[in-house]
């Protein structure tokens, strides 16, 4: 777990475990003693131990050697003379402490409040932990899987994202046997009134490649990643591509894609929550939508694009799902919590060749922006904004940098965790503080969101309030596409919420007339919700006071 230190002396340290019978092998050893006295939250019920310690670091063990344990530990701090206590060093993982009572919970990535606490902590501090990193340190994985989709010479999983520039910049991904070591990229204009590639006028660009292994994996363990990526095209304009090792018959069939629009040309985005789970009816919705609306420009997805992000079974299932489409429209997604689960978010990594534009420090594709038409996007990582409020604050300085150097008339940003919740219990405070500033200053007008598994459209808002009008605030969305749901309780700045309903969204922008129209269907095609904006006349928007996020 690490050390955390005290500049007194701890009179209690308290660590509780589901009763499950696999408490921490070291609680014991570590001179820890169990008491009767319990809490209970909707994970189960937990018993405290208590040690004391002198003044000086704290060690404390790992939350298990397999992945049998549904639940972190937490601890609870308090000096001798029963006051809280906070440490005075760098706690590990970023996690910081808060005042213990009713409503706290075991986690700080996840919102689970005990019922009630026991007298003897009702003065203290907790150090939750992250329920998402419960399994971080196994080393008894006690799972293999095998893949029904592995890997051959062939190339497969073909992805297609942007540049940093849509017009003009695309990026390809794809997948081979590892005994595949080159990879290239053919691309080629079409020849006149036709799908077809004109010969005259193909150019081959080399791949960089890599190895990208799978723990667990019974069959196919290891696989090779290719990438290329091209600038200079023309905007709104169709490329034949293939994809392959160099030699006659080792490429793929030719396959076009469109960079994104030009000045002045009306364009369409298409925006999905989070697949997850149920992957064959998003399949299904995603390829009905592609073929009801076949000129969207690019497919943004809000995290959360598998369950578990470190097994390659789910990504080989959800990259079947998506054939046809992945390989035809580019994609450009943002990271969710399923994809840190256990060993960060290296699968994801692997599969999207996205820009590298991002904050320095960052790794490539957890954060990037991209113009699009007359749109600024920017992707942000909420999961290393929740892990750590320097990672928050760097990327909020990011986005301010790069979207006041943007022209764009439109202005979008997409994460994983919402700002305004639709779930019942899950809040996320501390990623509003630090970028619904930038929002307001920078005049954001959508802000798309996942997580929550029900779908949710708040009222314009501007400083944790709801605005006069749209042209004064920013909406907020939230939204689901996989068959995973969470119920959903009304807020003071829900404007339209449901759930148990898989979704996909339209946003097509109309330079002529300067307007949005946002819409969401369900997956046979009924339109759900509505709303338009306009840039005809938008004042100003300035942040200029602190705020409280509404409940």
């Amino acid at each position: 777990f690490g050390q955390v230190t005290a500049n007194r002396r701890i009179d209690r340290a308290q660590i509780y475990r589901v009763l499950q019978n696999f408490e921490p092998f070291w609680l014991a050893d570590q001179g820890f003693e169990p008491t009767v006295e319990t809490l209970r939250n909707r994970d189960g019920v937990f018993t405290l131990h208590r040690k004391r310690f002198a003044t000086g670091w704290v060690g404390l063990g790992v939350n298990s050697l397999d992945r049998r344990p549904k639940a972190h530990y937490a601890i609870f701090l308090q000096d001798e003379q029963g006051r809280p206590l906070e440490p005075v060093a760098t706690l590990p993982q970023g996690l910081k402490t808060r005042t213990a009572e009713a409503k706290s919970g075991p986690y700080d990535d996840l919102l689970t409040p005990f019922e009630t606490l026991p007298p003897s902590l009702a003065h203290a501090n907790i150090l939750p932990t992250s329920r998402d990193a419960r399994h971080a340190s196994a080393l008894i994985k006690a799972r293999v899987w095998k893949t029904h989709e592995p890997s051959t010479d062939r190339p497969d999983q073909v992805v297609v994202s942007t540049g940093a520039t849509a017009a003009s910049s695309l990026a390809w991904n794809w997948r081979t046997r590892p005994q595949v070591a080159k990879g290239f990229l053919r691309l080629a204009a079409l020849l006149p009134g036709s799908e077809e590639p004109d010969p005259s006028r193909i150019r081959i660009v080399p791949a960089s490649s890599t190895l990208v292994e799978s723990f667990g994996l019974l069959n196919d363990p290891v696989i090779r990643r290719h990438r290329a990526e091209l600038a200079g095209l023309e905007p709104d304009s169709s490329y034949a591509y293939s994809v392959g090792d160099g030699a006659d018959r080792g490429w793929t069939p030719w396959k076009t894609v469109r960079t994104g629009p030009g000045p002045g040309r009306p364009y369409r985005l298409m925006y999905l929550g989070d697949a997850q789970c149920g992957l064959e009816g998003w399949g299904r919705m995603l390829t009905t939508a592609i073929q009801r609306h076949s000129d969207v420009s690019a497919i943004l997805m809000a995290g959360d694009l598998v369950d578990r992000g470190n097994e390659r079974s789910n990504w080989d299932h959800f990259f079947l799902r998506a054939a046809g489409v992945f390989d035809r429209v580019p994609v450009l997604p943002a990271v969710g919590n399923h994809e840190y689960l256990d060993r960060g978010p290296e699968h994801y990594k692997a599969s999207f060749t996205l820009p590298d534009n991002g904050p320095a420090g960052f790794d490539k594709g957890l954060v990037y922006a991209v113009e699009i038409g007359d749109t600024f996007l920017a992707v942000l990582d909420s999961n290393l904004a929740k892990y750590d409020p320097k990672l928050a604050a760097k990327q909020a300085e990011w986005l301010e940098e790069r979207a006041s150097r943007s022209q764009a008339k439109w202005r979008l940003a997409m994460f994983h965790h919402p700002i305004y919740a639709s779930h019942p219990t899950r809040e996320n405070p501390e990623i509003g503080r630090a970028w619904i500033d930038v929002f307001d200053r920078q005049g954001f007008d959508l802000i798309l969101q996942g997580h929550d598994h029900a779908y949710l459209r708040t009222d314009p808002m501007s400083q944790g309030r709801k605005a006069e009008s749209h042209e004064r605030g920013t909406v907020y969305l939230v939204a689901v596409s996989g068959d995973k749901y969470c119920d959903q309780n009304p807020r003071d700045y829900t404007a339209k919420g449901f759930t148990y309903v898989s979704t996909y969204q339209l946003l097509d922008f109309d330079p002529m007339s300067e307007t949005l129209l946002y819409r969401a269907f369900d997956a046979n095609g009924g339109e759900v919700d509505r709303l338009s904006l306009s840039k005809k006349s938008t004042p100003p928007r300035v942040a200029t006071q602190k705020f409280a996020l509404p409940r």
